[in-house]
């Protein structure tokens, strides 16, 4: 879907309701294509009230609110909460200011801590996000030197588009399979569920 030159997208159904955007020729910021305002969500869906889009294993809970921020946001905001939390009361944030003395919702943190503390998540988290891409970027690291050597070249030459292409194919091939294994594991451990989504 392309935006024309003024930043608008065309009409088209809201994502959740499936009503048109901007049906009436009123509500032209539907459609607009901004940074944080584009959502495919019409106006009614957007302010929508708070509902649960998810239950965790552990009790825990992911909430979506209408926008809370600048009136010209439209993204709705997602926050993890515990019922019995003592902080929030189970609503994922406590009302705060920006750096502007904007009033803005701040996520709650021992929500946080208790819910990334998990270990299970814990370590999917850091295989996911730091162990796997460091073992792939070391590697990756390695094929380049050895292709600089192999080919007497200086370091920081350029490596042709071509060669790169070749060490990269299986590189990436080799990712995936691992990415895969972990997915399966953590799956077998009820880490994640079968859409990938963590519990």
């Amino acid at each position: 879907m392309k935006m024309d030159r003024n930043g608008m997208y065309p009409q088209h159904p809201c994502r959740r309701c499936g009503a048109m955007l901007n049906a009436d020729g009123y509500h032209a910021s539907e459609l607009y294509a901004g940074v944080g305002c584009y959502t495919g969500l019409c106006d009614a869906c957007k302010n929508a009230p708070m509902t649960v889009v998810w239950t965790y294993r552990d009790g825990a809970v992911r909430l979506e609110y209408p926008p809370g921020g600048p009136s010209g946001r439209r993204n709705r905001q997602h926050y993890t909460a515990y019922p019995d939390c003592t902080q929030c009361k189970g609503e994922g944030y406590r009302w705060g200011s920006n750096v502007t003395g904007w009033p803005m919702r701040h996520y709650c943190e021992p929500c946080l801590r208790r819910w990334s503390g998990d270990p299970g998540r814990a370590w999917y988290e850091r295989m996911r996000i730091r162990t796997l891409p460091d073992l792939v970027q070391a590697r990756w690291t390695r094929a380049l030197v050895a292709y600089r050597k192999a080919h007497r070249l200086p370091m920081g030459a350029r490596i042709p588009d071509d060669a790169a292409a070749a060490m990269h194919a299986p590189m990436l091939a080799q990712y995936q399979r691992i990415q895969a294994r972990l997915d399966r594991i953590a799956r077998a451990r009820g880490i994640i569920d079968d859409d990938g989504h963590l519990t």
